[in-house]
């Protein structure tokens, strides 16, 4: 808005000529302010954009890796990348853990309820509760032990597919 009124900085006062009931007319120094502003918007928009552009899915590590090259040193970019990936990546082991030790606990509990249905052989009942078995437990291990770390997680997969490019404004991409 303040841009649009910079651009008719001049029509201001002889507005104010035309019509006694306009009374706010901005001073020289208002102006300057406003031109401030504008800058520091400007600059502001700008940030948010490449901000905005690194987080979007669509561009994945891409853009960080070619921004940190322009904005660090020859020697900190890669540092500044490699933190970037770490904390990406953190954050994502973060989310896996708290998801399987929810699924730990569905798991164990949906065991005791099913596996007189299911898994009858490695379940005994005994009066009203159940006994786990050697193998139910052997199983229930197996599940808290078992994880496989030479597989790739999805961020793994997600990060090494291709970068989606945009014709134009690519107001029809849904990353969903």
């Amino acid at each position: 808005m303040f841009s649009y009124a910079l651009k008719f900085k001049d029509i201001f006062p002889r507005y104010a000529q035309q019509y006694a009931s306009y009374k706010h007319l901005p001073s020289d120094e208002d102006w300057l302010r406003v031109e401030k502003v504008c800058s520091f918007l400007a600059l502001f928009n700008e940030v948010t954009n490449i901000i905005s552009a690194i987080l979007d899915p669509k561009n994945k590590m891409k853009l960080t890796d070619f921004s940190f090259r322009v904005m660090y040193s020859k020697d900190e970019a890669p540092r500044q990348i490699r933190m970037m990936c770490d904390s990406i990546y953190e954050l994502y082991k973060e989310y896996v853990d708290e998801y399987a030790a929810a699924n730990v606990n569905t798991t164990i509990e949906s065991d005791f309820q099913e596996s007189d249905v299911i898994n009858t052989c490695t379940t005994s009942r005994i009066g009203k509760g159940k006994v786990l078995t050697k193998r139910s437990k052997f199983e229930r291990y197996i599940k808290t032990v078992d994880i496989i770390d030479n597989v790739k997680s999805e961020l793994d997969i997600y990060l090494g597919e291709g970068v989606f490019i945009c014709k134009e404004e690519c107001s029809d991409f849904d990353a969903l």
